[in-house]
């Protein structure tokens, strides 16, 4: 999935399992869809994976910021 198809990104900790929620545009519906992607064995990594994916969300924000800008 392409990063301009994402419209939001979360992280969601539970007892059993840790995972990715991916929300983006559905083609030709007003809603938008979630894509739930399962993070097993990242316990030891949970902080420092959603420093890394918040980054890069980060940037690519920016980076649709000055798109439109100009």
């Amino acid at each position: 999935m392409p990063w301009d198809a994402v419209k939001a990104l979360r992280f969601s900790e539970s007892a059993f399992t840790n995972a990715l929620v991916v929300t983006h545009p559905e083609k030709h519906l007003l809603r938008h869809r979630t894509t739930r992607i399962a993070l097993a064995g990242m316990r030891s990594e949970k902080d420092r994976f959603k420093a890394v994916v918040g980054a890069y969300w980060q940037r690519h924000q920016v980076m649709r910021m000055h798109q439109a800008e100009g």
